[in-house]
């Protein structure tokens, strides 16, 4: 009954602010406050793994093609709350730099770098981990960026596993190629 009257207040809401003209960002964050169980939470500390922090590419020849190291990282924590249990969700968004000797750039169908994501414990045990495979292509002064990457990743993390969230710590790094 609570849930019923929570989506009704949260609906004459919509109504009264859509009809007054405010965003959809400001509706649909009112919504996700009243409606979701979901809250946001500080995030655990984020770091490079050392000594493959950066990737540098060389060719068949062994001469150097480009190097590519991490931007930019954004991400966004919450608790989630449902029924059955509790979850700690971490967003994450990585943006990557590709820079290239001399600014000549390749010509190439396809490159791609793999990356992984880690998530350790206080004592230095791995809670979650994943590998992720990035692709782009250069033609001429032109780089774009396939369809098929991470848009967003994401890792739901049982708040049954994990005490205390703020000692988390999250690790980034390149897969060397072999």
């Amino acid at each position: 009954m609570v849930v019923f009257y929570r989506v009704l207040l949260c609906l004459i809401h919509i109504l009264v602010l859509g009809s007054c003209g405010v965003s959809e960002t400001k509706i649909s964050n009112i919504y996700d406050y009243m409606a979701v169980d979901k809250k946001n939470i500080k995030c655990p500390e984020a770091r490079f793994i050392s000594g493959i922090d950066k990737l540098r590419v060389l060719d068949k020849d062994k001469k150097f093609l480009y190097n590519i190291t991490f931007h930019k990282v954004n991400w966004e924590c919450y608790i989630d709350k449902n029924d059955n249990d509790s979850f700690y969700l971490i967003e994450l968004r990585i943006n990557f730099n590709i820079s290239y000797g001399d600014d000549e750039r390749i010509n190439t169908d396809e490159e791609n770098f793999e990356y992984v994501v880690a998530i350790i414990d206080r004592n230095k045990q791995i809670i979650e981990k994943a590998k992720y495979t990035f692709s782009f292509e250069n033609q001429g002064d032109l780089l774009s960026l396939n369809k098929k990457n991470e848009d967003t990743i994401k890792f739901e993390i049982s708040t049954k596993f994990v005490k205390k969230f703020s000692e988390l710590k999250l690790l980034l790094g390149f897969v060397l190629p072999k």
